[in-house]
Order: structure tokens, then C-alpha cells, then sequence
């Protein structure tokens, strides 16, 4: 599917009367998004080896594992800033929307965004079925869509 063929609009759920319009991302921008986010985990993981150096790690003992929701670590591996910087379009407010005003969103209308970002984009893993971007003008809201995990949690 070329991606410059579809839209969508959507209501800013906690700012009434404002709207904002999404496309489909291109591959290589998801790709951009997953690229951004890694580095940045990365970065962040550094400190922590430093510290690690000259500790004997094999007597450290190992965190409990962390029951992820599958949400947040498709948060994690994808980063907002450039997904929305591709994937929004358009919007109601009165500043032009561009590169620059698009940084300027607050964090609650950022990550609300991105989720409509990444629901159009990037399935869950175990999803079956088509993705959101299909799905009709009016349909349910996409983060309130119930999300499908296989036994195997794959």
C-alpha cells in the first residue's frame, strides 16, 4: 500500500474541538523510529556498565524479570519524537505543523499521538489480523482496541 494515500483523522480526546490528521508511515521511517530508540537506550545503559566495572557481576544477583505489558515495550522500541514527526500531518491548532511546532507538544498529547502512531503502524507481536490503518472512519478509538497475545507469549 503507498502510504500517501491514506489519512486519518482523529479528535484530541482531552482537548475538545481540537483534531489532529495521521498517515501511514513509509518503512524506512519506522525503521528511523526503532534506530532513534535503540540508540537512546543504549546511552542510557552506559552509566550503568561504568559503575559495573571491576564488580564481579557473577555475585550480583539478577532482578526478578519484569512482566512487561507489550504496549510499553512497543513504546520503548520506538521513538515519539519521530514518529510524529511523519506520521502527523495536519492538526486544528492554530500554529503551522511542522518540524519544529511538533516538538512543541506537551507529553500527554505527544504519547496519545504516538499511540495513534503506532497502532496504524506497528502490530503487537501475536497480533493477528489487519492493522488499524484499515479500519474504518469513526471506528473504536485505537488504544482501546483489545490486544491478542498467543499462549506461547509470542
Amino acid at each position: 500500500m503507498l502510504v500517501t494515500l491514506s489519512r486519518v483523522e482523529k479528535e484530541i480526546p482531552h482537548e475538545p474541538g481540537q483534531r489532529m490528521t495521521f498517515r501511514l508511515l513509509k518503512g524506512e521511517e519506522v525503521d528511523e523510529a526503532k534506530r532513534v530508540a535503540t540508540q537512546r537506550n543504549l546511552e542510557a545503559s552506559i552509566p550503568f556498565m561504568r559503575l559495573s566495572e571491576g564488580i564481579d557481576l557473577s555475585k550480583v544477583p539478577p532482578p526478578p524479570p519484569a512482566e512487561e505489558n507489550p504496549e510499553d515495550v512497543r513504546r520503548k522500541e520506538h521513538d515519539a519524537d519521530i514518529l510524529i514527526k511523519y506520521g502527523v500531518v495536519d492538526w486544528s491548532y492554530q500554529a503551522e505543523c511542522d518540524e519544529t511546532t511538533k516538538r512543541d507538544l506537551d507529553a500527554r498529547t505527544r504519547d496519545w499521538a504516538r499511540d495513534i502512531i503506532l497502532d496504524m503502524n506497528v502490530r503487537l507481536e501475536g497480533e493477528v489480523g489487519n492493522s488499524g490503518a484499515s479500519s474504518p472512519e469513526g471506528a473504536s478509538h485505537p488504544s482501546s482496541r483489545k490486544r491478542t497475545i498467543s499462549a506461547s507469549g509470542a
